[in-house]
């Protein structure tokens, strides 16, 4: 028989593959056989031929063995090609012969199931095949057009909980609401919610969604949600065929990323990609999102302040929640959706990844494409010590007007496009040339055959022209899609450099991260002379781009014709500040077009105040826009007066940290490990790895950190006041000292 539809998720069932697919009304099922393997490199298999072995009660073994040709590091051998009867033999033989040089073994099944088959998650795939109970098992697969996410079902979800502090406890707090979003909104509550979990799951059965979109409901709603059911005395069964959900986490920069299975369903947290994407955004509250996504407006209210609501406004609330849930999806998702596809990853596995994590697996297509096998991650030794990054170089502290922001478009990516730079080519045995020494760099590349990596950059690079050409023609939802994919080549070629000295990478070699970054120097300082000769002056350097002032005509579009006349990597004009205030290197903040860019400064940290920011925000914008020094003065004084004169709610004065390790890790008594050793004996509240906290300071004696509590638990009169009045004349001086210098209040006048 044959079926056709959507392939929306992927699942791995011992070495089988289970594929979803949504076709109109209907979904399907389908399992196809998967035949684990792996490569034996440069030596002989004897030991293995024969192979058996029981681990976690069932029988794994070797089934059978070819000799193939594949390249390794860059040259064509044969090796050994060795099939099991299940994915974890591979990684049991590679614990078991540990000198054996072994590659593929922790290869992702997934991904390398996609690759070998030419699909992509959301292509529309024709199946050929035979039923077998609920399923249809596979005997033929081929990818036959695309699918989008329009096309499927997809439910937004989200629970509320109201607790004195903000720290529910599912064993003493109920679920207020559960609010969620299809065709129309629907939101369940009852009294001790046995009642509205029992709604929520008959209704989420019926809707039977493919996509779950959320906002931290792997950490956060799920969990809470899976302990209230067990509590209640039901089966939380929301995955298709009526599976239940299963819990699962992982350790990423700080914090635990959780992933919640619901089989048979993409289920697609946004945090996790906002905490990736977004680094700069101090909370990562959904309100704090929409903001910045420009997707209107979401007032957050603290978790501790949910008991302050009525349940009609507690209601309401939920949804406008849950509508600004959507709208960050809508705006978010495409860019995810083209990761994928270009990954060869399920859509619901993306989010979940870091940058490193995601190149990676491209690293992996395109080698797997190309008859490579590449060592697994990690496998390569790492060699100590630091390599120099980027040139940052900063003329003067001070006050500039017409600042032109040049940089090089894909500096990096161009640099080893440029110089053919890849392991395996990197100081190569065959070649005498030494090409880079008119760079002044000691090491070359092979002049006789191309690198991986150049040659994945240049494809990477050509692709993003050729998608920005059709936008040009291109309108609507068209446009959009094309946006994202230009968008998601840009970002994964811009950070390929980096993966050559990231300790886990498959081409680790730090003499080549070394290389690349020193020829960005190179480049940097040679645009700097040319913008002197024609007549600029350079005021900063940093990485990959360089700012300007004209000493005669601004004429910033005729140096820009110049530049690439004379350079060979492609500068771009970011923009032209009509001011800017430059305080020290990675410091500095430009008036565009009405709009402050800041970099490096307190209003665009986690760890001030948020009065404190908005008001260097405001006087910066003040500042630059061409207000007096005086003005500008008695604006900071009036808001000085505030925190003089006790004026301020405490939450105007919260900083946010994060618990980024065990508590017993910290080294120093950091406010946030304070806290969190406060909350454990006062309040018997634990906080895990990655839970952010809103921090004040409170009166008493010893120093500051000491003196960090949760803000929830304390009131207006237990404020220090005096620390923050300090704080804010700290920030204000370094941020007005510079308009005071003799000699620049000239912009002012």
């Amino acid at each position: 028989m044959k079926v056709s539809g959507i392939l929306y998720h992927l699942e791995l069932e011992d070495s089988k593959v289970i594929l979803y697919l949504r076709s109109g009304e209907r979904r399907i099922i389908a399992e196809a056989e998967m035949r684990p393997y792996f490569y034996v490199i440069d030596g002989k298999i004897e030991e293995l031929k024969g192979f058996k072995a029981r681990e976690k009660g069932r029988e794994l073994r070797v089934m059978e063995w070819e000799r193939v040709k594949r390249l390794v590091d860059g040259v064509e051998k044969e090796v050994w090609k060795v099939y099991c009867n299940h994915l974890d033999c591979a990684k049991l033989i590679e614990r078991k012969f540990p000198t054996m040089n072994i590659r593929g073994a922790r290869s992702d099944p997934l991904q390398v199931f996609l690759i070998e088959k030419g699909l992509e998650p959301l292509c529309r795939v024709e199946i050929f095949g035979e039923p077998v109970g609920e399923r249809i098992r596979v005997k033929e697969i081929r990818k036959v057009g695309e699918g989008s996410l329009d096309e499927l079902k997809i439910l937004y979800f989200t629970l509320l909980v109201k607790s004195e502090d903000g720290f529910p406890i599912p064993e003493k707090q109920s679920i207020s609401i559960i609010c969620c979003l299809s065709d129309e909104m629907k939101c369940f509550s009852s009294d001790d919610d046995r009642e509205a979990i029992r709604k929520f799951i008959e209704y989420f059965q019926e809707e039977d969604p493919d996509v779950i979109i959320g906002y931290a409901q792997d950490s956060e709603d799920f969990p809470y949600l899976l302990r209230r059911a067990k509590l209640q005395g039901i089966d939380l069964k929301l995955g298709v065929l009526g599976r239940e959900i299963i819990e699962t986490g992982k350790y990423f920069r700080g914090m635990i990323i959780k992933e919640v299975i619901i089989p048979g369903r993409a289920n697609i947290d946004l945090f996790p990609i906002i905490y990736r994407d977004f680094p700069q955004l101090p909370t990562k509250r959904i309100g704090e999102v929409c903001e910045e996504l420009g997707v209107g407006e979401f007032v957050d209210i603290p978790n501790y302040k949910l008991k302050e609501l009525s349940s009609k406004d507690l209601e309401e609330y939920a949804k406008q929640k849950i509508m600004a849930i959507k709208k960050v999806a809508e705006k978010e998702l495409g860019f995810q959706i083209e990761l994928s596809k270009l990954c060869s990853l399920p859509i619901s596995r993306v989010p979940r990844l870091t940058i490193g994590e995601l190149v990676d697996a491209l690293i992996f297509k395109e080698a797997m494409l190309r008859g490579w096998i590449l060592p697994d991650r990690g496998a390569i030794e790492v060699e100590e010590g630091y390599y120099a990054g980027g040139e940052v170089w900063l003329k003067a502290p001070g006050i500039y007007e017409n600042v032109g922001y040049y940089d090089i478009r894909s500096m990096y990516p161009s640099i080893i496009k440029l110089y053919n730079l890849s392991p395996e080519v990197f100081d190569c045995k065959c070649c005498s040339e030494k090409n880079l020494r008119e760079l002044g760099i000691k090491h070359w590349t092979c002049s006789k055959r191309k690198g991986l990596l150049a040659q994945i950059v240049e494809e990477l690079i050509e692709m993003r022209r050729k998608v920005k050409e059709e936008m040009k023609r291109a309108k609507g939802e068209e446009y959009e899609v094309l946006y994202a994919k230009q968008y998601v080549l840009r970002v994964i070629a811009n950070a390929i450099y980096g993966y050559t000295g990231w300790s886990s990478s498959r081409l680790y070699k730090k003499d080549l991260a070394e290389t690349i970054t020193a020829i960005g120097r190179i480049y940097i300082k040679k645009i700097r002379e040319l913008v002197e000769k024609l007549g600029f002056e350079a005021i900063y350097l940093d990485t990959d781009g360089i700012q300007v002032i004209p000493r005669r005509s601004p004429d910033f579009q005729g140096l820009l014709l110049k530049l690439n006349k004379e350079i060979s990597l492609e500068v771009e004009l970011k923009h032209v500040a009509r001011r800017a205030i430059f305080f020290a290197k990675k410091k500095y903040c430009h008036l565009v077009d009405g709009k402050l860019e800041a970099k490096g400064l307190e209003l665009v940290r986690r760890d001030y105040p948020k009065f404190i920011k908005e008001v260097q925000k405001k006087a910066m914008e003040m500042l630059l826009s061409g207000k007096s020094y005086a003005e500008v003065k008695n604006y900071v004084d009036r808001a000085r007066k505030l925190i003089e004169e006790h004026k301020l709610k405490k939450e105007e004065l919260v900083l946010v940290e994060q618990l980024a390790k065990k508590i017993e890790m910290y080294e120093r008594s950091s406010k946030i490990k304070v806290c969190a050793e406060w909350l454990k004996k006062e309040k018997g509240i634990e906080l895990h790895r990655g839970m952010s906290v809103e921090i004040i300071i409170i009166k008493g004696t010893g120093p500051v950190n000491y003196r960090a509590r949760p803000v929830q638990f304390f009131s207006e009169e237990d404020l220090d006041w005096e620390y923050y009045l300090g704080l804010f004349d700290q920030v204000m001086e370094r941020s007005l000292a510079i308009a005071r210098e003799e000699g620049l209040k000239r912009f002012f006048k």
